[in-house]
């Protein structure tokens, strides 16, 4: 008899144990996730045949609202390629913010101040964006960037449409 009870000691001392340990590895803190990446303009990830005529067609068509400033070179039935995903994920549009700190020198101690102003989307590997500073709006600038012929229009804004790639 007593032999069962060091027995069933052991089992219920061993499952404690057990018990205790999966619940201090379910208090564990999971590093986050760091997310890197590095930017290319839409000129230089062309080139390099990273997106295609028609990913820049896309690109211009969700950029200007249609086929408008590519009236010559969109056809009138163009479909762009869907944005998938619709709407960027919140660590991803991180990423895209501390890769722009990060390319101008600062840290994440000023995150909070830039924004991704436009997600034309995915392409490849890269997602098609525009990034700043919240305010750093240059109201009356307005431009126009061709890429084989096909025209990117910015108002408000002096920066570029960039490609992020994740590393």
């Amino acid at each position: 008899m007593r032999r069962c009870g060091r027995i069933t000691g052991i089992l219920l001392g061993g499952a404690l144990l057990l018990a205790v340990s999966f619940g201090l590895a379910g208090c564990r803190q999971e590093e986050p996730e760091v997310i890197t990446g590095s930017f290319c303009t839409l000129q230089e990830a062309y080139d390099t045949g990273f997106l295609t005529q028609n990913d820049l067609l896309s690109i211009a068509y969700y950029r200007n609202g249609g086929r408008t400033y590519n009236e010559n070179v969109m056809p009138v039935d163009f479909v762009p390629i869907p944005k998938n995903p619709e709407v960027l994920d919140e660590k991803i549009d991180r990423a895209i913010c501390l890769t722009f700190l990060e390319k101008r020198g600062k840290g994440e101690e000023d995150l909070d101040k830039v924004l991704v102003l436009g997600y034309y989307g995915c392409y490849g590997e890269g997602i098609a964006v525009m990034v700043d500073y919240k305010e750093s709006y240059a109201v009356g600038t307005y431009r126009s960037e061709y890429v084989e012929g096909i025209c990117f229009y910015y108002h408000t804004n002096p920066n570029s449409i960039l490609i992020w790639v994740k590393d």
